[in-house]
């Protein structure tokens, strides 16, 4: 019986450290990942960043340079078929479209770029700024 106890503990002892080893290895490797992974994070955020920007700009312009195009193409064929009816309506839709689109699209654009700006002239304080946001 004594026999068999100091064989079942060996046994025990020889998986508690093969446990203990792997843990250690996966430590090991894990501690070399953790800069390419944050390199790769970084460049991951840099040009979501840098396509938001682009996309909100893309918006800005759209708002405000197509669409007042548009409504005034509307407003002078509106202006043919009813001359006497003044379409003030359509100059109305183009400034309220163009208002919201720049209140929307400057602010978005901004912080976007600024993300852009802080990841490349400071990772690490972007990485130091999302690791505090995690823990909050």
């Amino acid at each position: 019986m004594a026999k068999e106890l100091s064989q079942l503990e060996q046994t025990v002892l020889e998986v508690i450290n093969k446990s203990v080893s792997a843990v250690e290895k996966g430590a090991d490797w894990l501690g070399g990942q953790i800069p390419e992974v944050a390199e790769q994070f970084l460049r991951y955020k840099l040009y979501e960043s840098i396509f938001l920007t682009l996309l909100f700009f893309s918006l800005f312009i759209l708002v405000n340079v197509v669409s007042p195009l548009v409504f005034r193409r509307l407003y002078i064929s509106a202006k043919k078929i009813n001359p006497f009816k003044a379409a003030d309506d359509f100059v109305f839709s183009a400034i309220i479209i163009a208002a919201f689109g720049g209140i929307f699209a400057v602010p978005a654009t901004i912080i976007n770029l600024l993300d852009v700006i802080k990841i490349w002239v400071a990772p690490k304080v972007y990485l130091i700024e999302w690791a505090s946001s995690l823990v909050r």
